[in-house]
């Protein structure tokens, strides 16, 4: 299942970029996201930015077929990879998300991209569930978690950014 979304911001590519790369903005969107605990690391691998997260969120607003699968928490796993800026400032990298215990995934690629009112993000992939008969189901229900990460993660940046600009 394709998912593509895109976040709008009002900064710079590189006022963004250091936002995606800050532990505490990353701490702030697991919170968001309703993470019962969370972890973030951040590191450079070969002069790309790795942006590790892992949190335990609930599954109460899974469908029931979907909660007897994986259980009351699930725990996601995700890791963003920037690479370095090109010429023009914009920035792509990969996207990859897995469920602990769950055959459950999605691969992707990030862009950071320059607008005349700021920085646009688009986030593109393919979220795939290898579960004899329910897959699609499986994938269905988790599309609607997915799409609540990206938007918490553009509530959580536009406050940042907010902030840090009255500064």
């Amino acid at each position: 299942m394709d998912m593509n979304d895109t976040i709008d911001y009002a900064a710079s590519v590189e006022d963004v970029f250091t936002m995606l790369t800050d532990e505490e903005f990353q701490s702030r969107k697991c919170i968001e996201t309703k993470a019962v605990r969370h972890e973030v690391k951040i590191y450079d691998r070969g002069g790309s930015t790795v942006i590790d997260t892992r949190r335990a969120v609930p599954t109460d607003r899974f469908p029931d077929f979907a909660r007897a699968i994986v259980g009351r928490t699930i725990t996601i796993v995700q890791q963003d990879t920037w690479h370095a800026a090109s010429a023009d400032g914009t920035r792509t990298g990969t996207i990859h998300v897995t469920v602990e215990g769950v055959p459950i995934w999605l691969k992707g690629t990030l862009r950071l991209s320059s607008t005349a009112a700021g920085t646009h993000e688009i986030i593109r992939g393919t979220l795939h569930a290898s579960v004899p008969l329910v897959g699609s189901k499986l994938e269905r229900a988790a599309m609607p978690a997915l799409e609540a990460a990206v938007n918490a993660e553009e509530r959580v940046g536009v406050t940042w950014l907010a902030e840090r600009a009255a500064d």
